[in-house]
């Protein structure tokens, strides 16, 4: 399980989805719920996120080693990439 924190919030890799962990000052988790999900399709793998990175603007890429993809994260209006 890889994991990349970001202010109060944890993004961890679990399997085909990624989990956002929210903290307490102190560490402890707060909460957490789904944050990227959608790889498995009628029991059926689709793609597979593999590693996060944090970019300087704030948005986060997520590796996909099923598909040969990176995906970009970013707060604002939802975009969706043609395939």
């Amino acid at each position: 399980m890889t994991s990349c924190v970001v202010a109060q919030c944890s993004i961890l890799l679990a399997g085909w989805r990624r989990i956002a962990i929210f903290l307490n000052k102190d560490g402890t988790v707060k909460s957490s719920e789904p944050f990227l999900t959608g790889f498995i399709e009628n029991n059926s793998c689709i793609g597979r996120p593999a590693d996060v990175e944090i970019m300087k603007d704030g948005s986060l890429l997520v590796s996909d080693d099923y598909n040969g993809a990176i995906y970009r994260i970013s707060y604002g209006k939802a975009k969706v990439a043609d395939r």
